[in-house]
């Protein structure tokens, strides 16, 4: 898990964030979530294969769509406001390992929505099929949070990931007309 993490945040700092200026903060939330569930997916199927030695045959569109749709219902009500939440205590979003941690612990939110929503019950959360999607939302947070910082500049943009200081651009032209503005 660390090894995942430390991979996550090197693989991030690298990203160039001005192709996410252009796009409205829908758009990156949106393309953050694609990005997530194909993740989590891979690390379902990766799970599959090291604990069961199975392979994913005929259920792969079933978990999917059971997937994404519940974190589409638990990214805008779970994930996106804890996530903002922290970064508004942090006042930033150092230190950055917590991000991730926090999207790992929160999927449990989306695995009671799947259990749920296959006619289980609270038991049914601890049962061996189950993992799996823990694994699945696991790997999730690791993207969603690790990400949060470069989609949602609006909480996170006094310091950027790779520690250097930085300002967005509406700040930079709110003090180049002399005025300024307190996040």
């Amino acid at each position: 898990m660390e090894m995942l993490l430390a991979v996550a945040q090197s693989t991030l700092s690298f990203v160039d964030v001005s192709v996410l200026q252009p796009m409205t903060s829908l758009t990156r939330h949106l393309i953050l979530i694609v990005i997530a569930t194909a993740f989590g997916t891979l690390a379902y199927i990766v799970g599959l294969r090291m604990i069961w030695h199975e392979d994913i045959t005929g259920e792969l569109a079933t978990v999917v769509f059971a997937s994404a749709t519940s974190l589409c219902i638990a990214y805008p009500l779970v994930y996106l406001p804890s996530f903002r939440l922290l970064s508004r205590r942090l006042h930033g979003s150092r230190p950055y390992i917590l991000f991730p941690l926090l999207g790992v612990v929160l999927g449990v939110a989306p695995v009671l929505i799947v259990t749920l929503r296959w006619g289980g019950n609270l038991t049914s959360m601890l049962s061996p099929e189950s993992q799996l999607f823990y694994i699945l939302f696991g790997g999730v947070g690791v993207v969603l949070g690790g990400a949060y910082p470069l989609v949602d500049r609006r909480y996170c943009d006094r310091q950027r990931i790779d520690g250097h200081a930085s300002q967005s651009t509406t700040n930079q032209a709110l003090n180049a007309s002399g005025r300024s503005r307190r996040i």
